[in-house]
């Protein structure tokens, strides 16, 4: 593929702006010429009847990108502090401190464009699986506006019904790329809007709903109210707002996503449940435990709930928060064990600020905008009305032409331009 790429761009006839460029995808992501294990030492029953290459990355590989290779990620995503319990490709570090997880469920993602071995990976996001890993490894990433890109059965995310592809890039440009190249429906987006001036936040309204805050550790509000004082001085309002019936809004979206999950991995529970680690079988034993009616109690919660987040946006622009609501946790012995840690308490608080954007389908986009001890990234959150996925690109683009958010450097990474030129 490479060398193909390069008489293209030889001879002038190269296919797009990406022809050439490296990318790596999610496990849980069919592609022609690998095994779709979804984190396992299996190929699960419930990807066995997925076509051969998945719908979006095809399309990034008729623009000539390059696939270097899938990543890694906990087994069967059930788990966002990235544990992979010693599974067959052993444990993604975090390349900003390698004593540290990488966020999940796509751990790998993140890993790949943090430590530099690609700029854009294509990965997912239901509960937060591609922002909080994106967040703790210090890239950006962008859940969708839920539709707006392939919607056919074409990976085990896909199984789940409010997951999207999750592009995770080392710019907000790269998201730019990703969505031309990927989107279906390209009418209900309005390109128009990146090519205004980014050297200003100016007539951005951003909605913080500071008693939502409180649910973050005091380091990571830190860096958030920090971020937030940055965006004011390039000339955004920030506005107070009220998110009603948050702790609902929390508990039907776990009906909802565990009910889902057990669904679709049933039956790789029971074949192989020896080769399950504690993350999935929880979630499939919970799934079970919820009757009709309460999952039907989840679905008009949603309605009220996304008629609720109408109101708000025709006050605000966006609405803030940090992406992960706590730091990603330290690798200890405990959670490298064959069957691995399931810490429910961390992974509740990675998923503190995820879960509102996955359960109404709204766009969120993760930047990273600070650092906490020992070297570990902050991501802000932005989450837009629906199909305004290119306006966070806008405001990711001004927030990085700013150059008052530093890039964290992380501690492990590699120049492949570099080591490809010897």
């Amino acid at each position: 593929m490479a060398e193909a790429s390069t008489e293209r761009w030889k001879n002038g006839s190269q296919l797009s702006v990406i022809d050439g460029v490296p990318i790596s995808v999610k496990e849980d992501i069919p592609v022609e010429g690998y095994s779709c294990t979804c984190g396992t030492t299996f190929v699960p029953n419930c990807v066995t009847k997925l076509g051969k290459t998945s719908l979006t990355v095809q399309k990034l590989v008729d623009d000539g990108a390059i696939i270097i290779g899938l990543t890694n990620m906990p087994r069967l995503g059930c788990n966002s502090v990235g544990s992979c319990e010693n599974n067959v490709h052993g444990q993604p570090r975090n390349p900003h401190n390698t004593n540290f997880f990488s966020g999940g469920s796509s751990s790998g993602c993140a890993v790949s464009v943090a430590a530099g071995l690609c700029p854009i990976s294509v990965g997912g996001d239901g509960e937060g699986s591609g922002r909080v890993p994106a967040a703790v490894c210090g890239v950006y990433a962008l859940k969708c506006t839920h539709g707006l890109m392939s919607t056919d059965v074409e990976s085990y995310g896909s199984l789940f019904s409010f997951s999207v592809k999750s592009p995770l890039t080392s710019s907000p440009f790269d998201l730019a790329v990703y969505i031309e190249a990927v989107c279906d429906k390209k009418s209900a987006l309005d390109f128009t809007v990146l090519s205004e001036s980014l050297s200003s936040l100016s007539g951005l309204t951003i909605g913080v709903y500071s008693d939502w805050m409180e649910n973050a550790d005091k380091e990571t509000v830190v860096v958030f109210k920090d971020a937030i004082e940055k965006m004011k001085r390039l000339g955004a309002e920030v506005k107070d707002i009220k998110i009603p019936e948050l702790e609902e809004i929390r508990v039907a979206h776990t009906i909802t996503s565990v009910t889902e999950l057990s669904s679709i991995m049933g039956e790789d529970v029971t074949n192989h449940f020896s080769e399950l680690g504690p993350g999935a079988i929880l979630i499939s034993v919970m799934g079970r435990c919820f009757s009709a009616i309460e999952s039907t109690n989840a679905m008009k919660q949603r309605t009220r709930t996304i008629k609720a987040l109408k109101s708000i946006f025709t006050e605000v622009d966006v609405i803030a928060t940090p992406t992960a609501g706590c730091p990603i946790p330290r690798i200890t012995p405990e959670y490298l064990t064959v069957h691995g840690a399931f810490d429910g308490e961390a992974i509740g608080k990675l998923e503190t600020f995820t879960f509102l954007a996955s359960f109404t389908g709204l766009p969120a986009i993760t930047i990273p905008v600070g650092l906490l001890g020992e070297n570990l990234p902050v991501g802000l959150q932005l989450i837009a009305p629906w199909y305004h996925d290119l306006d966070l690109i806008k405001y990711a683009l001004a927030i990085e032409d700013s150059g008052t958010f530093p890039r964290p450097n992380p501690d492990k990474s590699y120049d492949i331009i570099k080591t490809a030129s010897h």
